[in-house]
């Protein structure tokens, strides 16, 4: 019975652990969101705070991959959507370049394709994608560098 006890808590210890990182990283970025009044709750940080306590040391989790994905797909987007408009077409073509130009400067984080998105859908303001994106970002740096210690029982980053 012991082996089986093991077995599980080798098994819910790191589900555990993920789950309380994504909803401290979550709970942080709602509370600074609101405090600077910019919607940083968003599906791609969720994304991003998932991967750092998921794979805290895969490239995709380092800083630099988070914050120049986030401010690289931000920045395309806006680009994109005043020169192409939110067609389906420029969607996919934003995504598209993004995407390259991501893995090309060796900084390829997939939720950051999501905030090129969202990006390109925004009116208004063009600056608000690339400032929400370095708020966000900078947002889960700090809360995975506090958290990782505790959760992880390692510091953050692993690899910059």
């Amino acid at each position: 019975m012991s082996h089986l006890r093991r077995s599980i808590t080798a098994h819910l210890l790191p589900v555990a652990r993920l789950g309380a990182g994504v909803g401290a990283s979550a709970l942080a970025l709602a509370a600074i969101g609101g405090a600077i009044g910019a919607p940083l709750l968003i599906a791609p940080f969720a994304a991003t705070a998932s991967i750092k306590h998921a794979a805290p040391d895969s490239p995709m989790a380092a800083p630099r991959s988070v914050v120049g994905g986030h401010l690289l797909g931000a920045m395309v987007g806006v680009a994109v959507g005043a020169l192409f408009g939110e067609a389906a077409l420029a969607m996919a073509f934003a995504a598209t370049a993004a995407s390259m130009l991501m893995m090309g400067l060796q900084i390829l984080h997939p939720p950051a394709i999501a905030t090129t998105l969202i990006a390109l859908q925004q009116h208004g303001d063009q600056w608000l994608p690339v400032q929400v994106a370095l708020a966000g970002a900078a947002t889960l740096i700090l809360a995975a560098m506090v958290l990782s210690p505790l959760l992880h029982g390692r510091p953050y980053p692993m690899r910059w």
